[in-house]
């Protein structure tokens, strides 16, 4: 699956960072196995991809790598991680912030 992280097949690529966040939830055992075949700075690195719901599939595997294991957290901080983090955290902040602004008046209204 790590491998399938840099093939350039976009669906292929979202899918592995999916299934790799899901196996990652799962046991440390997983999570030190995907740390150990070199995710973490592509994962990094897909944090900043303009395919829909990438950056999203690559920090859930980040979350869930950096769950329990404080080398993992490490490994991820000192690659990098947090201003692309936050760029993704920003991104929905303005996303949330649009719709609400498109639903003007019409949101209170229904309430």
């Amino acid at each position: 699956l790590v491998d399938l992280l840099s093939t350039g097949i976009d669906d292929a690529i979202t899918e592995a960072a999916g299934a790799l966040r899901a196996i990652a939830a799962h046991s440390a055992k997983h999570q030190d196995r995907i740390v150990k075949a070199g995710a973490v700075p592509r994962l990094i690195e897909l944090l900043i991809s303009d395919v829909h719901g990438l950056p999203d599939q690559a920090a859930g595997a980040l979350m869930n790598l950096a769950a329990s294991n404080a080398m993992h957290r490490r490994r991820i901080v000192v690659g990098g991680a947090i201003p692309p983090l936050i760029k993704v955290i920003r991104s929905k902040v303005v996303m949330a912030t649009l719709v609400i602004d498109n639903v003007g008046g019409a949101g209170a209204a229904l309430m």
